[in-house]
């Protein structure tokens, strides 16, 4: 059985909502604004809700938002598959969740350092994270939107590392204006892209993380010394 997370400080909590990936092609996504919205799918029809608790439906999975004038049964039945996927164990137990080891908040609503126990759990993730969402056996009936408003710019979707590594602020915000990647800042992307090259186990990034280990900013600075590290081990 999975055991539950040490808790964080309580000031580290934050109300928890969906937050997910910004890449994914024709999917419409929820929201990531941090609202107390936990409450809300246990009145909406909701088959994921118990697990991950986002807004469901029977037809159309957990990736769009629902409503029904009454609760619906729960239909997770004994299906663990988001809680054992979710490698920051960020979904602990059925109905609970630890938002702060997201890593959704973490690569695009926090602010500064990211302790060092989640960064390995990242991996590669630089902006939001759909895995809970991949592995829902209910999404295998979600619809792909056909409007074109939806669709990913194709540059976006799967980029580089060493695209991203070697962005300056000028095409940060030439390349993502327009787009929720902002939200994160160009020194948030840059930390979550520390942490990733740290998880590639590609020594050429070393040069990298040793410029940016000497950064003012501590977020960056703490990411880019935890992967330079973590690089090292591996070699």
């Amino acid at each position: 059985p999975q055991s539950a997370p040490e808790p964080l400080p309580e000031q580290s909590r934050v109300p928890w909502v969906p937050q997910v990936s910004l890449l994914r092609p024709g999917i419409p996504q929820p929201s990531s604004d941090p609202d107390p919205e936990n409450q809300i799918p246990v009145q909406a029809t909701a088959p994921g809700a118990p697990s991950f608790r986002l807004f469901s439906g029977e037809r159309v999975g957990s990736h769009n938002p629902q409503s029904a004038p009454e609760p619906l049964p729960d239909r997770c039945g004994t299906c663990r598959r988001c809680l054992d996927a979710c490698p920051t164990n960020a979904l602990f137990a059925p109905y609970q969740m630890d938002a702060s080891r997201c890593i959704s908040y973490l690569t695009i609503e926090r602010r500064g350092p990211i302790a060092e126990e989640l960064m390995q759990g990242m991996s590669r993730q630089v902006f939001g994270c759909d895995i809970c969402q991949d592995v829902c056996p209910w999404n295998r009936k979600s619809p792909i939107s056909t409007d074109p408003e939806l669709e990913p710019r194709p540059e976006l979707v799967n980029p580089s590392l060493d695209w991203l590594a070697d962005m300056d602020e000028p095409a940060f915000e030439r390349h993502f204006n327009g787009s929720p990647i902002r939200r994160t800042g160009f020194l948030g992307l840059r930390r979550n892209v520390a942490i990733a090259l740290g998880n590639s186990g590609l020594a050429h990034y070393a040069a990298k993380l040793e410029e940016w280990s000497e950064s003012a900013d501590e977020g960056l600075r703490s990411a880019a010394r935890w992967a330079k590290a973590k690089l090292r081990s591996a070699s």
